[in-house]
């Protein structure tokens, strides 16, 4: 009687638990399909444009070449 009566009681329990299982999954599968809704619909946003890039935008040719050697030489010295 014991045994039966343990038995009834971790089959509800397991019943249970995969009732809660698939309910979780159902709700999973809902938001993965909002989630890839709001994707689609929303129109992508460029990055914004980095500090030292809209600075060497607005340097003169010149200036722009001697940054760029000045910093590959300070990439050279770097130690390793």
């Amino acid at each position: 009687l014991r045994k039966k009566e343990g038995q009834r009681r971790r089959r509800l329990h397991l019943s249970s638990l995969r009732a809660d299982n698939i309910k979780l999954r159902e709700t999973v599968r809902i938001l993965t399909k909002e989630i890839k809704q709001l994707r689609s619909s929303r129109t992508p946003t460029p990055p914004p444009d980095s500090p030292s890039k809209i600075f060497f935008d607005n340097v003169s040719p010149n200036a722009k070449q001697r940054t760029v050697l000045r910093l590959k030489d300070k990439i050279e010295n770097l130690p390793r």
